[in-house]
Formats: structure tokens, sequence, C-alpha cells
């Protein structure tokens, strides 16, 4: 798995998941919450579709070490807050079993973001050095 991969995937899921919270709050409420709760579901499909495009606009970026540090600790702080709770929540029956797919899909973005937090960056497309001078001295 590239970085760019890992920062698309990230930001098809979190397009699909709140471009759901955000236009279909009904579909999250159903069975879950009652239908005073569709503004919080609602702003929280804007964070994630934020956070989606965010991901989307740097899928291109040197990652690993520190660079894009920020974009990294943010996306694996997401996905351990959210996979955290989509675990209690569900784990404790507030939510359907559903809940075991986010649960699944937030673990996996911040196990993803936590190597590459953790490597040397990758750079792709060029066999030379990014901050190569031409060998001058």
């Amino acid at each position: 798995m590239t970085p760019r991969n890992l920062m698309m995937g990230t930001a098809l899921t979190l397009f699909v998941l709140g471009a759901t919270a955000l236009f279909a709050p009904d579909v999250v409420l159903q069975d879950v919450l009652s239908p005073d709760a569709a503004v919080p579901i609602q702003l929280f499909g804007g964070a994630l579709l934020a956070f989606a495009s965010l991901n989307w606009m740097g899928r291109g970026a040197i990652y690993g070490g520190i660079y894009g540090r920020p974009i990294v600790i943010a996306n694996f702080g997401m996905g351990m807050i959210s996979g955290a709770t989509a675990f209690s929540a569900t784990s404790a029956g507030r939510l359907p079993a559903w809940g075991w797919g986010l649960v699944l899909v937030f673990t996996l973005q911040a196990i993803g973001f936590y190597w590459l937090l953790r490597r040397p960056p990758w750079v792709t497309g060029t066999s030379s050095s990014a901050t190569s001078d031409g060998g001058a001295a």
C-alpha cells in the first residue's frame, strides 16, 4: 500500500460516510437516534466531507517521517477516536450491527496512518532524491 492509495481510500470512504450523514441523516438516524439529532449528524457529515477533501487534495504529497505529519496525525487521531467510539457504542447495543463496519473502517484507517507516521518518507515517481542539487558541491 502506498501513501497515495491510503489517502485516496480514506478520502473516498469519508466522502461516502459524510455525504450520507449530511444529505440523508434520516438513514443514519433510523433505529439509532431521535429525529431531533439530525443537525448534529449533518454537522458531523460536514466534518467528514472536509476530511475527505483534505485527503483527496493531499493524495500526491510526500508522507512519512516529518513530511505531512499534521495531516497524518489528524487522520490517525480521527481513526482511533472514531473506531473506539464506534466500538463502545456497538458493543453496548447503542448502534445496530452495522456499527461493527464502522469499527473496522476506522480501525483500518488508524492502522494505516500509524504505519505512515512511523516510516521514512515515501517519494514516488522519481529515481533520484527530491532534494538533490545535481551533484554541485
